[in-house]
C-alpha cells in the first residue's frame, strides 16, 4: 500500500512538473516567412522546420499560419499583430528569405503582441540550400534571448557560408616597420631611462596564432638597447580589428653611458649581454587588408648582469663598479607591415 502511494505521488509530481514545462512555453504567431526571389516550395518547409525546432527548445511554442495561404508576401505588422492577439499569442514572429544572387539572407524578427515593439532580432547568410538547416537551428536556440543567433557557437550547426569566410583569410608572411620608444626601469638607467628608436620585424599570420621576428635597437638619450627576438602572440577575435597578447624569448645587449657626448658607440658606464623574456600585446588594425597597423607594447626582462664601470668600460684602466642585475622595462610601438606571399581573399 505504502509502495502503491509512493508510485501514485511520483507520478503526480512528474505529470506537476511536465504541466509547468508545457504553460512556461509562450506562443509566438508566426505567418510563415516571406520569400523574396525564392521559390515557393520552401515557404512551408522552412517555417515548420523554424516551428519543430523553436518547440524542442522549450521556451517557446509556435502557432503557425495555414499550410494553404498561397501568399508569398507578408502582411502588414499591425495585420499579423491582430491576428497574434486573436490566437491569444503574446508574441509574433516576421521573417523573410531573400536571395541575392547565389546568397540568401534570412532576416527574422520578434514582437512583442501587445504594443508591436521588438523583442529579438537576428540576420544570417546562407550559401545554399543545405545552410537552412543549421541557420534554423541557430535561430531556435537564440530566439527571445540577448544573443544573436550568428554568434551561436555550436560547432555541429556550422554553415557553408561561415565555412567559406574562414577560407577567406589565408596564412600570410608580411614584413613590417616599428617606430617607438622604451623606457627603462632598472637602476643602472634610473638618471635617463628613456630612448627612442624602431626596428624591423617579419610576421607569418597563421590566423590562430602570429608568429615573428624582430630586431630592434633604441638607441637616443643615454639608454640604449637592441635585441632580436622570436615571439608568438595569440589574437582574442576572429576580426580585421583585434586585440592580441603573447611573448617571446630575445637575445639582446643593453648600456648606459652618463657622459654628456654620448652615442651609441660611446664608453659606456654600464653594459651587458643575454638572453631576455618578453610578454606584450597591442590591438591590430586592419588585419585582412594588404597594410595593416598595429599598436604594440612589451614587457622585457633581461637574464643576466650589467658590469659596471668608472669613467666607461673601454678605458684603459677600468675601474670596476657594483654590476646591476636584470635589466627590464617597457617598449611601446606602432608598427607598420605590408601582407606578402599570399592574399586574404
Amino acid at each position: 500500500m505504502k509502495r502503491t502511494i509512493n508510485l501514485g505521488i511520483l507520478l503526480l509530481g512528474l505529470l506537476v512538473t511536465s504541466g509547468s514545462v508545457i504553460l512556461a512555453a509562450e506562443k509566438v504567431y508566426f505567418p510563415q516567412f516571406e520569400l523574396i526571389n525564392v521559390h515557393s516550395d520552401y515557404r512551408y518547409s522552412t517555417s515548420k522546420l523554424l516551428k519543430n525546432y523553436v518547440d524542442e527548445q522549450g521556451s517557446f511554442t509556435i502557432v503557425m499560419s495555414q499550410k494553404n495561404d498561397s501568399t508569398l508576401s507578408q502582411l502588414p505588422i499591425n495585420q499579423i499583430q491582430e491576428l497574434a492577439k486573436a490566437a491569444d499569442c503574446p508574441y509574433f514572429l516576421v521573417g523573410d528569405l531573400n536571395r541575392m544572387g547565389e546568397t540568401v539572407i534570412i532576416s527574422i524578427t520578434l514582437y512583442n503582441t501587445s504594443d508591436a515593439s521588438q523583442r529579438w532580432k537576428d540576420r544570417l547568410k546562407a550559401s545554399s540550400p543545405d545552410d537552412m538547416d543549421p541557420i534554423l537551428q541557430k535561430i531556435a536556440r537564440q530566439i527571445g534571448t540577448e544573443k544573436k543567433a550568428g554568434a551561436d557557437g555550436d560547432i555541429y550547426s556550422v554553415t557553408d557560408y561561415e565555412s567559406r569566410q574562414l577560407k577567406q583569410m589565408k596564412s600570410i608572411n608580411s614584413f613590417g616597420m616599428a617606430l617607438g620608444g622604451t623606457v627603462f626601469m632598472s637602476d643602472a638607467f634610473t638618471e635617463d631611462p628613456f630612448s627612442a628608436g624602431g626596428g624591423i620585424f617579419w610576421l607569418y599570420d597563421a590566423r590562430t596564432l602570429l608568429f615573428e621576428i624582430h630586431g630592434q635597437m633604441y638607441f637616443t638619450g643615454n639608454s640604449y638597447m637592441t635585441n632580436i627576438s622570436i615571439e608568438a602572440y595569440k589574437p582574442l577575435e576572429s576580426l580585421a580589428n583585434s586585440f592580441f597578447i603573447g611573448g617571446g624569448l630575445g637575445l639582446g645587449h643593453t648600456s648606459y653611458d652618463s657622459s654628456e657626448n654620448n652615442s651609441v658607440f660611446s664608453d659606456p658606464d654600464y653594459t651587458g649581454d643575454g638572453l631576455m623574456l618578453i610578454l606584450g600585446g597591442g590591438y591590430i588594425f586592419g588585419r585582412t587588408s594588404s597594410v595593416s597597423l598595429r599598436i604594440h607594447a612589451k614587457y622585457f626582462f633581461g637574464i643576466h648582469n650589467m658590469k659596471g664601470y668608472t669613467g666607461g668600460y673601454y678605458n684603459e684602466n677600468p675601474q670596476k663598479k657594483p654590476d646591476k642585475s636584470f635589466p627590464h622595462g617597457l617598449v611601446l610601438n606602432l608598427e607598420i607591415y605590408f601582407g606578402s606571399g599570399g592574399s586574404f581573399f
